[in-house]
Order: structure tokens, then C-alpha cells, then sequence
């Protein structure tokens, strides 16, 4: 059978046993900042587990994508360990238990995939007679066939305390052929011979904190089938490697680098399960990165290139094995035909990345691995030196140095990395010392909490708290002066979240101050105020007023990034994330994930829909809930930030979700219209946005408009013959300047013909000048060529540049000159002094420049007297 095969068989299977086929989720686990990636099948069932979830989820089979990162060094090292794989599984959720889950694992086991029944062996959990009782009464395996194990193997668990539950485990015996060799090696030490098909969990205990087991209220069924193991049992092949998830990947990198998979198994294993966790990765919107789950990307691309070398492929190669993944996979998961270019783009971008930091850094470890080879050991603190000064990936010194037959000390690596942590801090440290002071320490301390009211109002009474100047606390704030002030309650809404800070006014009865920013310190909620009037006291009651017309603004801003959002993600798929923002009151920045520059008709149709939006006027309403509870509504977080345990869910309409603790609209409406200023790269793998939005970006139409009617004015013609006009215009003058260029050459060979028939002769040396305005560099060196091309002994050749205030020389001389002893880079190096400047080049041709123009005449007969004596 082959994997499409079993892939559907298996689904098809289950769902005839009434259970519901679910796709498979992400590899970015949906709604759990606990987890890097989805390593399991169960991991979007967790709360049908806890029974929180949807109640009509009852019985339920996948087939999910999983990667793990627990088994890369492992991977290459034997045929069966991967990053990636596919985990087939059925699930009950307080349904059905023990008896159909074996019952059916059976009866697939051999009626669909004909397994036979005397190379299957059974596992129990050593204390689960009821699985035992099923297994050898009612499936009639006999009891030599059934081994109990420990809870080291055979009891799942959560944790310390929580849900858990035995396990059940279908063995295939694969024969003596796989064997280790050792006498007396069963299930338990032989995995090689005796190969887990099918893992069944049966989830019915919670564990409590004193090790006690209590009964499940809801009992659950949990399985798995690694496809990939599957495949090779029912393909009967020797490894995963050899089956058709793999082999069309196999056999490109034996016709790329020529070499047998056979030879360099451990090689081939690498790049080909690499490739694979690389694809899923990428198509599930995830990008190379020194963070998250962007380093493990990083580190999967940079050890498959890392094995590269020893089977003789050139970087970047990585990129020409996706169409196999994607003609492979295509069937089970469509979206890879689709996102396929933007995945070839990512890899091979980044493979070039890493051979511009190879090339910067080979010639480095070569010397070094050639230092150190008598000593067979490579020096941890030189390891960090690689990685720390030239960017060295860790992963690909580790297998250069291997190859070389050195051990690494990674002790002194980890060593050297402490010690670099411990610089960090304490620079941080001072810096910390210099930017603050315990000032707003003790402040801190002392103001629990500030209220804030900006979301509902952007006026009202407060106190100021405390007043600060220069990071010293003081009593008061004089007309001129500037400081800090810390007011509660307060409308200012603090810089976060890429959102600036507001200004406004604070007015007591003694003075009035001018906010000029509004940010965190110390967790504190700081106004930057400037006293413009009387005097402020510490304690004293006062008046704080936002600036409404630039909240406003913002506001627009800042609910417009939420429809952009949405737009990228409508047009140019659901692997947009934001990476960044910046939201202010003219423009505002939107940075995310996307490999290449937008097209212009994507630009235009993310602009249309964003105005389309606006025009919807549709709500924008603001909730208070739990985390939890907004993932599962589909809220968009930000990845890496850190949540509390409720937050603040912005939802626009039906269309938009996002965690954000921002100012926005009422509703869309009042952003008036939107236009996308500029579309660019800042790094790879994201892009940004600037735009603007409200009446900024009406009085930019305005000002557009009137610049459209000016010239419309000046070319005389209607708006709507504008651009035809225009285009006539630049052909014209394209014309027009090669007529020019033509005629300019035309002068200037004439010039040079001049100089070749009337030269200025110094004894037997002839010297040939052409002078001339505004000769370009390019066309001084050009008449020269020309002019030696013609003359082939005793020729000194000049073009000379005039300027009011400058002077540029170029100089050539002929062969036989250079032959007797003259030098034009020295000749002219010394005559340039008199035209005020310097200048030189090589025995035949050189070039100066100088601010005295006037001197020239003198300059010529100083080089005639030099070459004189010749």
C-alpha cells in the first residue's frame, strides 16, 4: 500500500465506525503558547480531553502534522527517526473506550492492511488486566504473545499530576534478518526486529499531587500510527527512507550530487527529512529567524546544508528538492501547490545567506582546524570565537570538525557563552543605571497602581502623584522648566504596543503644563511635561486634557493596521502575521511576514479592500475575557508577546479579532479612506507597509490633485491626456538626448583628430591635448585609448576638464616612453600639485584633479621640462 493509500484507508476506516474526520491543524499550535509546534495528534483535542470543548465532538480521526525537535541530532542516525511526520489517529472523548478502541485497531490491522497475524505482538501496561482480558479473550491473542511493561513505556501522563492513563502497543515482528543480533532480545530491547505499529492510549485516571489515581468522570481514547512506519512495514522496505514518502526525494539528491544513497546514508537521511520539515514549516507561515520557531527552521536549513559537503553539493541546492515534497504531498494538503514559489524563494534566499557567511568565514576554521589537529581536540573558546565574530552556524562546525576527526569541547563553548551572557547583563546593568534611577524604584513602591481612563474619556481630575526632574523627585515644576510628572487618574495613554503616546495639557490652579509625550517607566505610567505657565505642585489637584483632534488621528491609524491585517491575510494568505508596528499621528508602519515584494495589483486590491471596510462602517467593539477564551473565538495574537490572564479582544465586524491594548474607533467608518504610501523590505522574510489614513490622507489627494491640475495648466492639455502627453514628453527627450550624445561623440573625435594632427613637440616626444567642458571621466579615458590606439611611440596624450573653480587631467603615455624610465602616475602626481590637487595611477595611464585651473599652462611646461631628458 502506499501512503495516499493508507492515508485514506485508515480515515475511511474510522469514519464507517461513525467518528468525524477532522483536518489536520497547523504545525503552529492554534490557541496554546505552551507549546513550539503541534508533536502530536491530540494537541487540538486538548480541550475535548478536559472536556471543555465542543460537546459535539464525540469520536473523532486525523491525520496530523507533527514536528518535534527532540529527535533532530537523532535524525540520519538510524531510518525510522524524523523531525517531521504525519500521526494517524482516532479519538473518543467520552464515548467509547477499551474494548472498540483494540477491537478496531485489530480489525484494521488485518482486514485492511493484511497484516499477519503471527508476527504481531501485543504490550500491555503491567497493572491494565482489562486490556489483557481483551486482547487474549476476545481478540484470542495468546498470552506468550502479550508482554507487560512498566510505566516507563506503557503508561501515559501529562505531568507530575493530571489526566493519564495506560497504553496498548501493536508490535510487527519484521524477523530475524533485522534483528541485533543479541540472544534473548525481545520486544523490550530489539526495536529494530519488533517495530511499534499502533500506540493506544486509554486516558482514565487523574493523578494527584500525593501520586494517588482517581477515576476519569470522562474516559478517553487517544491513538497513534506514525504513517511513516506504516509505510515501510506495508511497503516492506528496510528503513522510512526507502518508501514513497521519501524515495522521489532520495533519488533527486542521488542525480544532483551523484552519489549512492547507500554509501552516505546518514547524509541523504539529514537533507531528505530536513527538506520536508522545511516545506511543512514555511507553508504554515513560519520564517527564518534567530528566535522561536524561526531558529529551528534556521537550524533545520543550516544542518541539511551542513551534511551537503561530504556528497559534493553546491549551496544553494536545498531549493530544487521542494517540488518533489510538493508533488508528493500534494494530494493530502493542496496548499502546497499553492504556497510552492514562496517556499523555493525562502530556501534558496536563505541558503545564499549562508554561503555568503561560509565564504566570509571557511579560510578561518580551516586554519584553525589545522591548528589544533595534533591535539584532536577543537577548543570551545575558538568555537565561540566563529560563532560570536563571523555568525559561524554551531551546527556546521560541529560537523566540519567531526569530518576532521576532532573532537569538540563544548564545555569551553558553554563556558564562553556564560561569560558573554555576564557581559551583557552588566552593560545592561550600567546603561539600566544611566537612563534610570531608583527614584522610580522607590516610586513604585510607594504608587501601587495609576488608573487609567483614556479608553473612555480623554479629559478629567486627577492628582499629580509625584513630579520628577533629571530622575530626582522634587516638589514642584516652574514656567520654562521641564520634567516628569505621574498623575492618577490618568487619559494619557502610554507608548505600547507600537502606539505613541498622547499629548495634551495639565492645568492646575497655580500653572499650566504641556504634555509632551506620554510613556512607561519602572512600569509607570509618566507624562514629559513643560511648564508654560505659573507653577505645579506635587499633590495638587489638576485638569488633564488629551489632544482630541491628534487621539483622533491615531485612533484612525491604529484601527486601520487592523484592517490591513485582515486584507493581507484575505489576498495574500494566511501565513501574513504582524511583525511590528509603528502607529502614529501623520502615518503609521505595519511590518509582517511575507518572502517577497508585493505585486502592484496586490498592493492596489489590499488598498481597495482596506477602503471597502471602511466604507462598511462596520463596529468596532471592544471585550474583556480570558486568554483562552479569545483564542478560541480566533483572536490574532502577537507572537511572543506576553498576555495576562484576560485581555483586550478588538473585533471589527465579523472579520477581525486581534489581543490589543490600543486606542481605536467606534466604528470603520470614521477612517474616512486609506492609501498605502510605499511597500519596501526591511530584513528577510518581512515586509512593511506605511501608510496613512483620515484626513491626512484626504489633504494628500487634495495636494495630489492640485500638482495634477498645475501641470495640466502647463502642458496645456485636459487632465485625462495627461499621461499620453507625459510619455510623448519623455520619448521626445530621449530622442533628443541621443541626438545630443551623437553630436557631443562627433565634437569630441574631432577635437581628437585636431590634437592627432597638430601636436606640440618637445625635442622627439609629441604631445597630443584635447581640451574640452564638462568631459566625463568615461569619455577622458575614452579619447585617450583612442588617441594611442593611433600613435604607438613617442606620445604623451592629455584630456583636459575646465571648470570656473576646477580642473581635471588624464594622462597617457606611450610604450617606449614607459620603457626609457617614465612613469604617468608619477609625472602627473607632480604636476597636479601645481593645480592644486593630487592625483596618480599606473605607468600608462593616469588621472588628477585640481582647484586651480588657471595654472595649467604652467603644469604643461613643468611635464615637458620632466620628459626632456628621456
Amino acid at each position: 500500500m502506499k501512503s495516499n493509500e493508507i492515508r485514506e484507508s485508515y480515515l475511511n476506516f474510522f469514519k464507517s465506525k461513525s467518528h468525524i474526520i477532522k483536518e489536520s491543524s497547523s504545525l503552529i499550535p492554534e490557541g496554546d503558547p505552551t507549546l513550539l509546534f503541534t508533536g502530536a495528534g491530540m494537541n487540538q483535542f486538548k480541550k475535548e480531553f478536559l472536556g471543555i470543548g465542543n460537546p459535539e465532538l464525540k469520536r473523532v480521526v486525523t491525520c496530523q502534522k507533527c514536528f518535534r525537535t527532540s529527535d533532530i541530532e537523532e535524525v540520519g542516525k538510524t531510518g525510522r527517526h524524523h523531525t517531521f511526520f504525519e500521526m494517524l489517529g482516532n479519538f473518543s472523548f467520552g464515548d467509547y473506550f477499551k474494548e472498540e478502541a483494540i477491537t478496531w485497531a485489530w480489525e484494521y490491522v488485518r482486514e485492511i492492511l493484511k497484516i499477519k497475524k503471527e508476527v504481531i505482538w501485543i504490550t500491555v501496561f503491567k497493572d491494565d488486566e482489562e486490556s489483557y482480558k481483551i486482547w487474549n479473550k476476545e481478540i484470542g491473542i495468546p498470552p506468550e504473545r502479550i508482554v507487560s511493561l512498566g510505566e516507563d513505556t506503557n503508561f501515559w501522563d501529562m505531568g507530575p499530576t493530571g489526566p493519564c492513563g495506560p497504553c496498548s502497543e501493536i508490535i510487527i515482528d519484521r524477523g530475524e534478518k533485522y534483528g541485533n543480533g543479541k540472544e534473548n532480545c525481545g520486544i523490550e530491547c530489539d526495536e529494530e526486529r519488533y517495530l511499534e505499529l499502533w500506540n493506544l492510549v486509554f486516558t482514565q485516571f487523574d493523578r494527584k499531587e500525593n501520586g494517588k489515581l482517581l477515576p476519569l468522570p470522562q474516559k478517553n481514547i487517544d491513538t497513534g500510527m506514525g504513517l511513516e512506519r506504516a509505510c515501510s512495514l506495508l511497503q516492506n522496505v528496510e528503513d522510512n527512507f526507502r518508501t514513497d514518502i521519501f524515495l522521489p526525494i532520495i533519488h533527486a539528491l542521488e542525480e544532483i550530487s551523484e552519489k549512492k544513497y547507500e554509501d552516505y546514508k546518514y547524509n541523504f537521511r539529514v537533507i531528505a527529512d530536513h527538506i520536508r520539515g522545511i516545506t511543512f514549516l514555511i507553508n504554515d507561515g513560519i520564517l527564518p529567524s534567530n528566535i522561536g520557531r524561526g531558529y529551528v527552521l534556521r537550524r533545520l536549513i543550516r544542518r541539511a546544508l551542513s551534511v551537503s559537503k561530504k556528497i559534493n553539493l553546491k549551496i544553494p541546492f536545498l531549493y530544487k528538492l521542494i517540488p518533489e515534497v510538493v508533488e508528493i504531498m500534494r494530494k493530502p494538503y493542496s496548499d502546497l501547490e499553492i504556497r510552492k514559489e514562496h517556499i523555493i524563494q525562502v530556501v534558496h534566499s536563505e541558503e545564499v545567506s549562508f554561503s555568503r557567511t561560509l565564504e566570509g568565514s571557511s579560510e578561518v576554521i580551516k586554519s584553525l582546524i589545522q591548528k589544533y589537529k595534533k591535539e584532536k581536540i577543537f577548543p570551545g573558546k575558538e568555537l565561540f570565537y566563529l560563532y560570536d565574530t563571523y555568525g559561524f552556524p554551531l551546527e556546521f562546525a560541529k560537523e566540519i570538525v567531526k569530518e576532521e576527526g576532532l573532537k569538540l569541547d563544548m564545555n569551553g563553548f558553554e563556558e564562553e557563552m556564560k561569560k558573554q551572557k555576564e557581559r551583557a547583563r552588566i552593560s545592561w546593568n550600567k546603561d539600566a543605571r544611566e537612563i534610570s534611577s531608583e527614584e522610580y524604584s522607590s516610586i513604585k513602591e510607594r504608587i501601587r497602581e495609576i488608573e487609567f481612563t483614556g479608553y473612555e474619556k480623554l479629559e478629567g481630575e486627577g492628582k499629580i502623584l509625584s513630579l520628577l526632574k533629571d530622575g530626582k523627585e522634587i516638589g514642584e515644576i516652574k514656567e520654562g522648566e521641564k520634567g516628569e510628572a505621574i498623575i492618577s487618574p490618568t487619559p494619557f495613554y502610554s507608548e505600547l504596543g507600537g502606539q505613541v503616546g498622547d499629548k495634551g495639557w495639565i492645568k492646575g490652579k497655580g500653572g499650566k503644563c504641556r504634555v509632551l509625550d506620554s510613556y512607561f517607566k519602572e512600569n509607570l505610567r509618566i507624562t514629559l511635561i513643560k511648564c508654560i505657565e505659573g507653577r505645579l505642585r506635587k499633590g495638587e489637584e489638576i485638569i488633564a486634557e488629551v489632544d482630541k483632534k491628534r487621539r483622533k488621528r491615531i485612533a484612525i491609524h491604529h484601527t486601520t493596521t487592523h484592517l490591513l491585517q485582515y486584507a493581507l491575510r484575505k489576498i495574500i494568505g494566511t501565513h501574513v502575521y504582524q511583525a511590528g508596528s509603528w502607529v502614529g499621528e501623520e502615518s503609521f508602519r505595519f511590518d509582517f511576514t511575507h518572502f517577497k515584494s508585493l505585486h502592484p495589483e496586490e498592493i492596489k486590491k489590499i488598498e481597495e479592500l482596506v477602503n471597502q471596510k471602511i466604507r462598511e462602517n462596520s463596529p468596532v467593539e471592544i471585550k474583556y475575557l480570558p486568554l483562552e477564551e479569545a483564542k478560541k473565538e480566533g483572536a490574532i495574537a502577537l507572537f511572543g508577546e506576553k498576555y495576562g490572564k484576560i485581555v483586550r479582544m478588538v473585533k471589527i465586524g465579523d472579520y477581525s479579532k486581534e489581543l490589543c491594548g490600543g486606542t481605536h474607533l467606534s466604528y470603520t467608518g470614521e477612517a474616512g479612506i486609506f492609501l498605502i504610501l510605499r511597500e519596501s523590505s526591511i530584513g528577510a522574510g518581512i515586509r512593511r507597509i506605511e501608510g496613512i489614513a483620515g484626513d491626512i490622507a484626504y489633504q494628500k489627494i487634495l495636494k495630489e490633485r492640485e500638482i495634477i491640475e498645475n501641470v495640466s495648466e502647463i502642458l496645456k492639455i485636459p487632465e485625462e491626456k495627461m499621461e499620453e502627453r507625459i510619455k510623448e514628453i519623455i520619448n521626445e527627450n530621449k530622442s533628443l538626448n541621443k541626438e545630443k550624445e551623437i553630436l557631443r561623440k562627433k565634437e569630441i573625435i574631432r577635437l581628437v583628430k585636431d590634437s592627432l594632427s597638430n601636436p606640440q613637440k618637445t625635442g622627439e616626444i609629441n604631445f597630443y591635448i584635447v581640451e574640452a567642458d564638462n568631459l566625463s571621466k568615461n569619455e577622458m579615458r575614452e579619447s585617450i585609448d583612442y588617441m594611442k590606439n593611433k600613435i604607438k611611440e613617442k606620445g604623451v596624450f592629455l584630456t583636459i576638464a575646465k571648470k570656473e573653480n576646477s580642473i581635471r587631467i588624464t594622462l597617457g603615455i606611450t610604450q617606449d616612453l614607459i620603457s626609457k624610465g617614465a612613469n604617468a602616475g608619477k609625472l602627473l602626481k607632480d604636476i597636479a600639485e601645481i593645480v592644486g590637487g593630487g592625483g596618480g595611477g599606473r605607468k600608462d595611464l593616469a588621472e588628477a584633479g585640481g582647484k586651480k585651473p588657471e595654472k595649467l599652462h604652467e603644469a604643461l611646461e613643468k611635464l615637458k621640462k620632466s620628459l626632456k631628458c628621456l
